[in-house]
């Protein structure tokens, strides 16, 4: 093909994306510049289409958009990052590949890169966090299932009780939501987790005062020995499960307990004033689950969450709950605990010091395609080879390519941060806790 072939059939992809996207013309611009300019001087290798992700997302989040107030503007142009993606048939884990690269390429700011990493660790933490989320659910509440949610009709349904998979969808994204609020501290895995433990409690007790039976696990330890008797009586608040919650799925109930009091209930409140979320009368933050509202209220926190997503450009934490999420996300396996253990367990025994090493590393391997053998070479690396600790097998050269294009100080720094917090989260070590989060006064909710 000649070269004048190949420029347009390049610009004419980048234009159908930038049209797609509905990118203004200055960003789009900038992108085709970028483009055009990395193109020239390296040799890019693999589908086009994901280095035009990378180019686009750049100079989306670097360019600003003014406000109504006069003399105000905003960091980026509001571009999805989840629909770039999708249209670049790029999944997240290839983005965070790619982008490094073309940072380097493009000699992109510290600033930036230093964004990339926050998104990143972010995307690892909830990741986490997700895979603890379902069985946490699943002992609260029964009938879950992984039926796709049904298309609505254009004629108006009949108002029912919400499912269990569309309260499963109703969790997370109201937890998503809170999350954001505490944007400075969401990589915090221990703090974010119990959020999310405060989260499913208060979701229990608004299904616990509805007395949905139909719902709420009959086995779940919390529950009152008579809850399933006709002649239960209603209390005139409802449990909290929260330190049952830390009991069987690990938790500090302790410090749980004062998240869900001093950080959850002040945003919670702050939704209800706002109206985003809305109640029954007699008790504002109860009746979220009703007939008519809870419609309401779902719909209500995507806008709001979709708002966010787009003036912060992060990834759409809700494509966790979609069909296609490992293809989306770019897991190929599913890693259980198991077989997480089993691959430890070849490694032989390894003194407590060093679990904060290995959770680390686990934190990031189980979003990747372990069970390859560059994979299982890395992870073995990165156990015996850690400071201190003898090696009792032949460990690769960090020089090898499987090692070194996975590994780096700064990956090292972020690893053993992750894995600090991962620990105290699954054994309860922990060293003395900050004070909790409060949410920021410049979160993007605020108005």
């Amino acid at each position: 093909m000649p070269k004048s072939d190949e420029n347009e059939d390049w610009i004419e992809k980048m234009e159908d994306l930038c049209s797609n996207l509905n990118v203004d013309s200055s960003a789009a611009k900038k992108s085709k510049d970028s483009f055009s300019e990395i193109k020239r001087n390296y040799i890019l290798d693999g589908d086009e289409l994901h280095w035009m992700a990378c180019a686009l997302y750049v100079a989306c989040r670097t360019s600003v958009t003014p406000t109504v107030q006069t003399g105000k503007v905003v960091e980026g142009n509001c571009v999805s990052l989840t629909k770039l993606l999708r249209l670049c048939n790029l999944s997240l884990i290839q983005f965070f590949i790619k982008i490094k690269n073309w940072m380097e390429m493009a000699s992109m700011s510290t600033d930036f890169k230093e964004r990339i990493s926050r998104l990143e660790h972010k995307f690892a933490v909830s990741s986490v966090l997700f895979r603890k989320f379902q069985p946490i659910f699943m002992e609260l509440f029964v009938g879950l299932t992984n039926e796709p949610v049904k298309q609505v009709s254009k004629r108006r349904p009949k108002l029912q009780p919400c499912s269990t998979n569309a309260l499963f969808e109703f969790t997370w994204c109201l937890y998503i939501c809170v999350k954001g609020e505490f944007h400075n501290s969401a990589n915090d895995l221990v703090d974010m987790y119990h959020i999310l433990l405060s989260c499913l409690d208060y979701i229990f007790a608004n299904a616990f005062m509805a007395r949905r039976v139909d719902i709420i696990n009959p086995e779940f330890k919390g529950l009152p020995t008579d809850w399933t008797k006709n002649d239960f009586k209603m209390p005139k608040t409802p449990p909290c499960v929260i330190s049952t919650l830390c009991e069987i799925k690990d938790g500090l109930s302790k410090e749980a307990t004062t998240m869900k009091e001093y950080s959850w209930k002040p945003v919670i409140d702050s939704f209800f004033e706002k109206g985003i979320l809305k109640g029954n009368n007699s008790e504002p933050t109860l009746g979220i689950l009703d007939l008519g509202v809870f419609d309401v209220n779902l719909k209500s926190l995507n806008n709001l969450y979709e708002t966010y997503v787009l003036s912060v450009g992060e990834f759409d934490e809700r494509i966790f709950l979609g069909e296609q999420a490992n293809e989306q996300i770019g897991m190929k396996n599913k890693v259980s605990g198991d077989e997480i253990s089993e691959v430890i367990a070849n490694f032989g025994p390894v003194p407590i010091q060093e679990n904060v090493w290995i959770l680390s590393v686990l934190v990031f391997i189980t979003l990747c395609d372990w069970s390859t053998t560059p994979s299982r070479r890395y992870l073995q690396y990165c156990i015996v080879g850690a400071e201190g600790l003898a090696s009792p097998v032949p460990v690769p050269s960090i020089s090898s390519p499987e090692i070194s294009r996975r590994t780096s100080s700064w990956e090292i720094h972020r690893g053993r941060h992750t894995g600090h917090t991962f620990l105290r989260l699954t054994t309860g070590l922990t060293a003395k806790h900050k004070t909790h989060p409060q949410s920021e006064p410049n979160s993007p909710y605020r108005n």
